[in-house]
């Protein structure tokens, strides 16, 4: 979220107290502002913060116009406290580009941009613009903000589905043929029905049946990592390495050959769960590419005899007689 702040503080010749209840109100404006929140202030400060940025380097650029003056120390103080940074000082301009007000032979920069330090990168320019004046005497200041707007994009979520592993269950089987069949009974005459609706009736049934006995998976975020594979085996192998790893980190530094002796059996789990993942892996691999047993008909089918492919082609063949 970002905060805009309009300021004008009073002018030089204001008594004591109208220049301290504005500070104390900028004060308060800024405390109830979140740390974790942008701010952008600007306005006519009526302060001098001067071109050389002596003991508020972190706030002050170092390329500002003129003298500081006591209106000056106060904003840099402010500054500081909020640890804001003055954007005009950022910058290295001519002096027609620093002037902020213009009055006779009287120039002055008294109008200021300030943002949080930390955002600083944020600002591509700041300048003034000598032919724009505002008023007779003050000058427009234009400031540059380049903001990186974040969208936040929904993870994806997988559906959900019918717990089918449940028909290993040889309760949860009975009852579903038990709801099935009595489902079944109840449903009206088939018989006038087409294949099509027929089927449609039944896989409904099933499936809300299912659906009622086995129950159905939340729909989490989808799991990037392909680990459909593993078996239990892999998994009791994996979960002595992350062990290992943590009774290796648990180790003070101070115990060094204790801390020596975990990092030595984390490495030697962790070899020992790359090469078991390997394998499996290669195991599950090797099945894609195993050549399938094929009946004589379906090897006919796949590759055909030369006759059938000259048939293909368009090519007849010809018997020769011997006379």
């Amino acid at each position: 979220m970002s905060n805009i702040v309009s300021v004008y503080a009073p002018q030089t010749g204001c008594d004591d107290a109208t220049k301290e209840k504005f500070w104390n109100d900028f004060d308060g404006v800024m405390i109830a502002i979140p740390n974790n929140e942008k701010v952008f202030i600007g306005g006519d400060f009526n302060g001098h913060v001067g071109r050389l940025n002596e003991s508020y380097e972190r706030v002050h650029g170092g390329r500002g116009f003129g003298n500081r003056n006591r209106e000056g120390e106060n904003l840099l103080q402010g500054a500081t406290a909020f640890d804001l940074a003055v954007a005009n000082t950022f910058f290295e301009k001519q002096d027609q580009h620093l002037i902020t007000y213009k009055s006779g032979n009287h120039n002055t920069q008294i109008d200021y941009f300030l943002i949080r330090r930390d955002h600083i990168k944020e600002i591509k320019n700041c300048k003034v613009i000598p032919g724009e004046p505002l008023v007779s005497q003050h000058r427009l200041l234009l400031m540059e903000i380049k903001i990186k707007i974040q969208k936040s994009m929904p993870k994806p979520k997988t559906l959900p589905k019918i717990k089918w592993y449940m028909l290993e269950k040889e309760e949860c089987v009975k009852e579903f043929r038990t709801r099935v069949v009595d489902k079944m009974i109840d449903m009206d005459d088939l018989n006038n029905k087409s294949g099509n609706e027929c089927w449609n009736e039944i896989v409904l049934c099933m499936r809300s049946e299912a659906k009622n006995v086995f129950g159905e998976t939340k729909g989490k975020s989808m799991i990037a990592k392909d680990t459909w594979w593993w078996s239990k085996d892999i998994q009791n192998i994996l979960k002595e390495k992350k062990d290992a790893f943590k009774g290796w980190k648990n180790v003070s530094d101070y115990d060094g050959n204790s801390k020596e002796i975990k990092k030595n059996v984390y490495v030697e789990k962790k070899m020992k769960a790359k090469k078991a993942v390997a394998i499996a892996r290669g195991k599950v691999n090797s099945k894609l590419y195993e050549v399938p047993r094929l009946s004589p008909r379906a090897k006919r089918l796949i590759s055909p005899s030369k006759s059938e492919e000259k048939k293909c082609k368009g090519y007849s063949t010809c018997e020769m007689h011997k006379r």
